[in-house]
């Protein structure tokens, strides 16, 4: 793979290494790490005057 130690530890010990080195980490080890990702829910955070349901109303609503 022609990496250097340094970077190969500090991708297993989870710090994201560059687009480089995942691809060569897919070749070398045959498996596909960078995919589309499509997300079938979409929020939407909205601002103004209403505030919608906070953690705080949830809690409340438990007691």
């Amino acid at each position: 793979m022609s990496e250097k130690v340094n970077i190969v530890k500090a991708a297993e010990s989870g710090r994201r290494p560059t687009d480089g080195v995942v691809s060569k980490f897919e070749r070398v080890l045959g498996i596909s790490l960078m995919v589309d990702y499509d997300p079938e829910e979409h929020r939407r955070v909205q601002s103004g005057q209403d505030r919608g349901f906070t953690l705080g109303d949830y809690l409340d609503g438990l007691r």
